[in-house]
């Protein structure tokens, strides 16, 4: 849908994210609708609350980026380095203890996203021979 939508990104996020608002809307209506009526729906919301909020909703925007103009694999390698440089992050403020299972999962990232850059997948034809003429199976054979 998205790759090949003639639409603009932005409003292909929008029309996406509609049922997303919908259930979330109810859902914090049902739990907490008699404090945000008495307080306001932002009350509470600090400068760092803020600041997440615009982070994921940019994330989001990326993410929907990447999906349109690259594709899943590049997504899911964008996550994991992200996952693995927020840990070492964590690591370097001290928030976290280098363990052998972050530097094992974190090397193990690191070679595959090498890997997938220098020798990038080819795209399979099933219909076409090596030599990149179209084939046809009689009897099992390639004719």
């Amino acid at each position: 849908m998205l790759k090949h939508a003639n639409s603009n990104m932005f409003v292909q996020n929008m029309r996406l994210s509609i049922m997303t608002l919908i259930f979330a809307t109810f859902t914090m209506c049902s739990s907490d609708g008699a404090k945000i009526m008495e307080k306001g729906i932002f009350q509470g919301w600090t400068t760092l609350v803020w600041t997440m909020t615009v982070a994921a909703a940019l994330g989001g925007i990326v993410v929907s980026a990447v999906m349109k103009y690259a594709d899943n694999i590049r997504k899911t390698y964008c996550q994991t380095l992200a996952i693995g440089l927020t840990a070492v992050i964590s690591i370097l403020i001290g928030e976290r203890i280098l363990s052998l299972n972050l530097v094992v999962g974190v090397t193990v990232v690191m070679v595959s996203l090498v890997i997938y850059a220098f020798y990038p997948p080819t795209p399979h034809h099933p219909f076409t021979s090596s030599a990149g003429k179209p084939s046809m199976l009689e009897n099992g054979r390639l004719v």
